[in-house]
């Protein structure tokens, strides 16, 4: 039913793959460095391990060296040859135990602890005491002294550089982990803050313009489609509620037909009732006493509103039911002010209320309905003049404007009409247009009435493509804005010589 949107749940899900994907990827990372780090502290144990076997081999070679150093010196103090040849040979079985142990140290090292084994043996063999070997064993044994220093010194160096090696490659694994995270980490964060603000908006978006299409039901007007855009739910919120627009227009069609025919009905007999009072007034059927003079005058004038509201009732409905417009051509819009000010005149001066009007700009002439337009103005100093307390002037201003009521370029007109009454309550102000709601003015020197001035004259400035709005201010007084738009300036091109 809704082919172009996608569910909430599934544009969550989805704004959430790309952030846990990464995320996942740098977990692979990191959990990679950690095995690789892992593996390189491994081959640094059997490192250490190798180290300690070389270690004890070194010590058993060394001790075993001590011993023959022993033996030389014993024989010279004369001690006695088996004692001495006891201990050499622990010493030399004590390597051969270490060099089968060892199974894991260097070749060098090793080559090293055998030469010593070999040359004990040997000297074993012919005599600790005995003086045959002579300088050629002294010159071996410090040849195998070299040796076996040279050989644990080259196994230290490369123990070193081993553990060298393995903390670079440690730091380097550490490094590129954390970089890993932390990339991932921001990455994450700024593509979690777009999707949700993606996802917000995709829903905030379609929202306010339902919002605002609810607003505009709830002024009664019924005419724009809704349609929006954004989730599955909302799309199927939208279309819900235009469905309810069409109902309610169709419900304001019904009602708008039955008051154009009511008041239809109502008009010709009111006609003639006040035709009938008009007679009896003049003393048509015969001369008239004051006091009937009075009742009848009542009479009258209880029949003029029940004529001026037949008159707005028919007029609304016309208007809501889509009536063209009796559209004249070159009507100058200072001359319906001002006829709608003197119209009203008579009843301001009554009240001791003065009317001032103030016009800035030159205006072109428009294409309006100047009754209609007259009305909606004189509804407006009616209400006006009616809320104003004593003295306090009402003060209709007409300015041409470069904006349009939202502030976007265009040629416009504004007839402001300020009073100084009470002002309009905040909890009153959504209503303020709705046909037959109407609310109580202390100051007001009338009653209220069914509440269709304004209703009427929004109505007729909508119907000339214009705008009629409620000034935001504090109290006291009221300020209504008439906006309507200028027509354009025809563009004569210039005349050119060949």
């Amino acid at each position: 039913m809704y082919p172009d949107t996608m569910r909430l749940l599934t544009r969550l899900a989805l704004s959430q793959v790309a952030p846990l994907g990464l995320i996942g990827a740098a977990l692979l990372v990191t959990v990679g460095s950690v095995v690789r780090l892992t593996g390189s502290i491994g081959e640094l144990r059997t490192d250490l391990d190798t180290m300690r076997q070389e270690h004890g081999l070194h010590q058993a070679a060394w001790a075993l060296d001590v011993a023959l150093r022993q033996v030389e010196d014993g024989c010279e103090r004369g001690e006695d040859p088996r004692e001495l040849a006891r201990r050499l040979t622990e010493h030399t079985e004590q390597v051969e135990a270490v060099l089968r142990k060892a199974v894991a140290s260097r070749p060098s090292l090793r080559e090293a602890a055998e030469h010593y084994r070999d040359f004990a043996r040997k000297k074993l063999a012919h005599g600790l005491c005995q003086q045959t070997l002579g300088r050629a064993a002294i010159r071996e044994e410090q040849r195998l002294d070299e040796q076996l220093t040279d050989a644990w010194l080259v196994e230290t160096q490369s123990l070193h550089h081993s553990m060298v090696a393995r903390e670079e490659e440690a730091r380097r694994l550490s490094e590129q982990a954390t970089w890993a995270g932390g990339i991932a980490v921001v990455l994450s964060a700024v593509m979690l803050v777009v999707a949700a603000r993606s996802v917000a908006r995709s829903v905030t978006d379609p929202l306010q313009t339902l919002a605002g299409a609810a607003r505009r039901i709830g002024e009664g007007d019924f005419s724009r489609e809704i349609a929006t855009g954004g989730p599955h739910e909302v799309a199927a919120l939208a279309t819900e509620l235009d469905g309810m627009r069409q109902q309610l227009a169709k419900l304001e069609q019904l009602k708008q037909s039955f008051l154009a025919s009511i008041s239809h009905e109502l008009r010709t007999p009111l006609a003639k009732l006040r035709e009938a009072l008009a007679l009896l007034g003049d003393g048509a059927t015969g001369p008239l006493t004051d006091r009937q003079r009075r009742v009848v005058q009542i009479a009258r004038d209880a029949c003029e509103r029940q004529i001026r509201m037949v008159s707005t009732l028919l007029e609304l409905s016309r208007l809501r039911a889509g009536t063209p417009l009796q559209i004249q051509a070159g009507t100058t819009l200072d001359q319906v002010i001002e006829a709608a000010v003197e119209y009203e005149r008579d009843d301001a001066q009554v009240k001791g209320v003065p009317i001032h009007v103030e016009r800035q700009g030159e205006l072109p002439t428009m294409s309006l309905d100047g009754p209609l337009m007259e009305r909606a103005i004189a509804n407006l100093i009616r209400n006006a003049v009616s809320v104003s307390p004593q003295g306090e002037p009402v003060r209709l201003s007409r300015e041409v404007r470069r904006t349009d009521p939202d502030g976007r370029e265009g040629s416009w007109v504004q007839i402001r009409v300020q009073d100084r009454g009470p002002g309009v309550r905040k909890d009153v102000r959504t209503q303020l247009f709705t046909p037959f709601v109407s609310h109580e003015v202390p100051s007001a020197s009338r009653p209220a009435g069914i509440g269709l001035g304004l209703a009427l004259s929004r109505e007729i400035i909508r119907a000339h493509g214009g705008e009629l709005r409620l000034e935001d201010h504090e109290p006291p007084g009221a300020t209504f804005s008439i906006w309507l738009p200028l027509p354009k300036p025809n563009v004569t091109p210039a005349n050119t010589c060949s």
